[in-house]
């Protein structure tokens, strides 16, 4: 049942702190804008930076003069007493007419810097770093703080960074392989995290609180083998050759001096500048047809992480196929606090082929207008977002790069076997 359309009450702008139970409010410089008629917060495990994005389409009593807002501006954003974003004005656009006067502003988090800013490191090149150590490092600039809720993890032998890449797109694909999720909080910090760590205090029950509610299966990007291929310095090899030993002194360099093979006569081994190619894959069973996807490896890595990296894509590939949305009345959960994107939540809904399970609400939307207040949940498998340790091993194999390269080769070392 729709709610009936909620009448804002008329809010004077003033430099004081409005009470709690307003609605929206944008406080900027200690100014409370409120009485906005439309509103729109949103928050997603897969997006870096929230945004949100309000309007008013009438006069307060005694506001004539226009709202001195303007981008750029430092602002947060708070639902009925809880804050939701700390972040910047994006856009303030103004309009009039005989019967109206439209305001409408929007921004999104601190941390839309490091979506829009590129990554600025003499050499592009980063060694011997955790994926926090690199994260704090190229965040320094743009001072943005992180919260790291996430597995120290080993240090990253190279790191090369593209030209021109974000640092939200760096540290998005550093960290895929241990299957973290970047995203932000309310403080506009930078989140490493994983999901399903938290449950949320309500449920989702058809005939309850679900307003609304569809599911959408959608299996075009579902593949029956995932292969990454990646590559990774020859530990075998020797990293710099004995000039007395005579054989030319190679430094390992890449120059020339040596070919990185075993040396036929001598049998001493390579150079040290070689690489191999490890690679690991992962099997999606319920994907019948023929339909290989072959991924490089975003760094260097052994088959071990390789087939984990491949586990985690089917592992997102699969929770992207099958998703849900709901809809539920006002913005908070039974206990007051608001839905929070990465929560386990569990739902019942027979109408959508009989679902009665826990899901991952994957992005989370506080919505008000001429319908009310309401939130839409966006919800997904909890493999969308993690991947199991033992189907990593299971998966771990070396590359063959020869006529073993083959779909059988791959589909048994992703079981466990010999190719």
């Amino acid at each position: 049942m729709t709610q009936a359309a909620t009448q804002l009450p008329e809010v004077e702008v003033t430099a004081a702190r409005l009470t709690d139970q307003t609605g929206l409010v944008l406080r900027i410089q200690g100014t409370d804008y409120g009485g906005w008629t439309s509103v729109r917060v949103r928050r997603s495990l897969e997006e870096a930076s929230s945004s949100w994005a309000c309007e008013v389409s009438e006069r307060w009593p005694g506001q004539a003069d226009p709202w001195p807002i303007k981008p750029g501006d430092k602002c947060e954003v708070i639902l009925d007493g809880h804050l939701v974003n700390t972040g910047w004005v994006d856009a303030y656009s103004v309009a009039f007419d005989a019967h109206t006067h439209r305001i409408e502003a929007r921004g999104r988090s601190l941390t839309e810097d490091a979506v829009d800013s590129s990554v600025e490191i003499d050499a592009g090149q980063l060694q011997g770093l955790t994926l926090q150590q690199i994260a704090e490092r190229v965040l320094k600039p743009l001072g943005i703080k992180i919260a790291y809720n996430a597995p120290a993890g080993e240090k990253l032998p190279d790191v090369q960074v593209q030209q021109g890449e974000t640092v939200h797109a760096l540290l998005e694909r550093l960290s895929r392989l241990p299957g973290i999720l970047v995203s932000d909080d309310e403080q506009g910090r930078l989140v490493f995290t994983r999901a399903g760590a938290r449950r949320a205090t309500g449920k989702l029950v058809q005939g309850e609180n679900i307003v609304a509610a569809s599911a959408e299966f959608d299996w075009t990007d579902r593949a029956s083998t995932i292969t990454v291929k990646a590559h990774n310095t020859n530990v075998n090899d020797a990293p710099d050759w004995d000039p007395a030993s005579g054989d030319g002194g190679d430094t390992g360099a890449g120059d020339g001096g040596g070919d990185g093979a075993d040396d036929a006569e001598s049998g001493t081994p390579g150079t040290g500048d070689t690489l191999v190619a490890p690679s690991g894959s992962a099997t999606d069973p319920a994907v019948t047809r023929h339909r290989p996807v072959i991924i490089y490896g975003e760094h260097l890595m052994d088959a071990k992480q390789a087939a984990q990296r491949a586990a985690y894509e089917r592992a997102r590939r699969i929770g992207r196929s099958q998703r849900a949305r709901v809809t539920v009345q006002g913005w908070t959960q039974p206990d007051g606090s608001l839905w929070h994107a990465g929560d386990m939540v569990p739902i019942t809904a027979r109408f959508l082929v009989g679902l009665d399970a826990s899901l991952v609400i994957a992005a989370v939307e506080f919505l008000k207008d001429d319908a009310g207040s309401r939130t839409e949940l966006e919800l997904t498998l909890p493999g969308a977002f993690m991947a199991s340790a033992q189907e990593m091993d299971q998966a771990a194999k070396p590359a063959s790069g020869d006529s073993k390269d083959t779909k059988k080769a791959w589909d048994q070392g992703a079981a466990g076997g010999e190719p």
